[in-house]
């Protein structure tokens, strides 16, 4: 199962988010994770660097 990484304010989203917190978290922008534990622990960096929180969901089916 794909997943994505998305703003916590935003709903969930079909390609990861890609903004300025990734170069200063070291995360790869719009990267869509096979492994969900790698997708948290990026997710978990991109909150460190910017306040607003990141989450992660899978991406839907139609959107591979």
């Amino acid at each position: 199962m794909p997943y994505v990484i998305h703003k916590w304010s935003r709903s969930a989203a079909s390609v990861s988010y890609n903004g300025p917190a990734c170069k200063k978290a070291g995360v790869t922008g719009g990267k869509i994770y096979e492994n969900i534990k790698e997708a948290e622990s990026d997710a978990e960096k991109l909150s460190r660097i910017n306040p607003v929180g990141f989450l992660v969901s899978e991406l839907p089916a139609n959107k591979e």
